[in-house]
């Protein structure tokens, strides 16, 4: 998931598998008209600088890097024999997942997840917290300015916003 990418990720199994470096050249492809040509040496280059990971902390070169990997590796087990009866994802993994079912075509789920990289790196950076509350109790306590982002179980939330706001709430 996003904040688990490094520069060179790809690097070792790019240089290894010849099926994960096709799928990959292929999705990073379907990715140039839409995202930054550097994202190929972000993460097939083991020779990155500092400066490297802090643009793969960027939204915008994060979420098309990460699909690129997954979209890569899914296809390198495929190669395997190993084909799931059923796919899922989360945020990112969602599109990769849609492609590895044949739900959605790879040139399509490229530009989305560009874009959608894109315009989240265009809003204010924000951060989130794990809540342990049911959701109707915690959308009675939650300020304006917060969100109830997510419900992971009947009393597992999770509230986004600005991080003043955040440690506010959280200091309560």
């Amino acid at each position: 998931g996003q904040g688990a990418q490094q520069p060179g990720m790809a690097a070792s199994l790019y240089r290894d598998e010849p099926v994960f470096a096709g799928a990959l050249d292929e999705c990073l492809a379907c990715l140039a008209p839409h995202a930054d040509p550097a994202l190929r040496e972000l993460l097939i280059s083991t020779e990155c600088g500092e400066e490297a990971g802090d643009r793969l902390r960027r939204t915008d070169f994060a979420q098309p890097a990460l699909f690129a990997v997954e979209y890569a590796l899914t296809r390198l087990l495929a190669s395997w024999g190993v084909r799931p009866a059923v796919t899922i994802g989360h945020s990112v993994g969602e599109f990769a997942a849609a492609c590895a079912s044949g739900a959605l075509p790879l040139e399509t789920a490229a530009a989305l997840v560009a874009k959608r990289g894109a315009l989240m790196q265009s809003l204010p950076p924000g951060v989130m917290l794990s809540v342990s509350a049911e959701p109707e109790r915690l959308r009675e306590a939650l300020p304006q300015g917060l969100d109830l982002a997510a419900v992971n179980a009947p009393t597992l939330c999770v509230v986004s916003g600005p991080e003043p706001l955040i440690a506010s709430f959280q200091a309560i």
